[in-house]
């Protein structure tokens, strides 16, 4: 019988087949109601993630975010609890090297019985094995402006850019400087930088922006 950490190794060393990182549970089509989604994964080498749906998604791109996340996998591996089987939905390296599991759920099905009892089950099973596992839902990572936010810097994230082109950015906007997205975008076509490089300055806060707010041409950015 193997164990977590077993499993653990096993899904560390699952590599992408044809650009997909499967996880244990292969889908090929949704559940009723439910859309298979192939996410680009920056943090996992931009191979495609399949996820059970939307919320599932937008769960990935939050990941993605989190600084305190090197990379991470979907439907890593199944455990048996004793009572039940269950795949946790996200297994999650972190930069310090701990490793983290996650589930998640919409909101209106905690009160569920079935639920609360498949949830504290498998919180215990993983605390007893020294690991923490946690349950999000849509109201941790979904609320719409910051979500649209990062969808809209995201899009720019999965174009490549160099680490001189990210220091010849930073020498063009030194401390200090602001401007609308549109203004900052033509600068760096002007000195012949690739415009996504905004997008990539925005993502590891060396350019900051009203964030009650969704980005637009006009947005102001200012360098922190």
């Amino acid at each position: 019988m193997y164990t977590i950490q077993n499993q653990i190794t096993l899904a560390m060393e699952v590599k992408p087949r044809l650009g997909v990182l499967q996880g244990s549970r292969v889908f090929n089509k949704g559940r009723h109601g439910r859309k298979i989604i192939f996410f680009p994964s920056v943090k996992n080498g931009k191979t495609l993630m399949p996820c059970e749906g939307e919320l599932e998604a937008a769960h990935a791109l939050w990941m993605e975010f989190d600084s305190s996340i090197a990379e991470y996998k979907l439907q890593p591996f199944e455990i048996n609890t004793g009572s039940r089987r269950y795949t946790p939905d996200a297994m999650l390296i972190h930069t310090d090297g701990h490793i983290s599991f996650r589930q998640i759920k919409p909101h209106s099905v905690l009160e569920n019985d079935s639920v609360k009892s498949l949830l504290a089950d498998v919180e215990n099973y993983f605390s007893c094995n020294g690991f923490r596992h946690d349950t999000l839902t849509e109201r941790d990572f979904l609320k719409m402006t910051d979500h649209r936010n990062r969808e809209i810097i995201y899009a720019g994230l999965k174009l490549s850019v160099t680490h001189s082109q990210m220091e010849y950015a930073k020498h063009l906007l030194p401390q200090g400087v602001s401007g609308d997205f549109k203004k900052l975008h033509k600068l760096l076509v002007k000195n012949n930088l690739p415009p996504q490089l905004l997008e990539h300055l925005l993502h590891v806060g060396y350019l900051t922006f009203d964030k009650h707010s969704i980005i637009t041409a006009d947005t102001i950015l200012e360098v922190a």
